[in-house]
């Protein structure tokens, strides 16, 4: 099994976190911690949040009790959150993807956006 947890570091994502660093063990599976890069940033900036984001999710890898256990494997990418977080999740082969809560209002809209008509239309990604 390939679990992909997406995070943009959030005290939401973190317990997501936590839960996939959990399923992963249990399960024995392969767990990849993503993070998204505002592809619209300033290359300069856009470098640094990378360089960045990277050293964040190595340390939580570290760090957080849940994950040491797990085989997991830490991935920055650029792109608009949902479409980079489908694209890793497709790269990987993911069997599930685990991300924190978000806003209602906020899920409402990005549903009706590019996540439902580009990835759930053309069934790159099975719910």
């Amino acid at each position: 099994m390939i679990i992909v947890a997406a995070t943009d570091f959030s005290t939401r994502s973190h317990r997501a976190l936590r839960q996939a660093g959990l399923l992963a063990r249990a399960r024995r599976a392969e767990l990849h911690l993503v993070h998204v890069v505002d592809e619209d940033l300033p290359a300069n900036l856009a470098r640094m949040e990378e360089r960045e984001a990277q050293r964040v999710l190595t340390e939580q890898i570290g760090s957080m009790p849940e994950l040491p256990d797990a085989r997991c494997h830490a991935t920055v990418i650029r792109g608009h959150p949902f479409d980079g977080i489908l694209r890793a999740s497709a790269a990987v082969g993911a069997d599930l993807i685990v991300m924190g809560a978000i806003a209602s209002s906020f899920c409402a809209i990005s549903l009706q956006g590019p996540l439902s008509s580009v990835s759930f239309e053309e069934g790159s990604i099975r719910c």
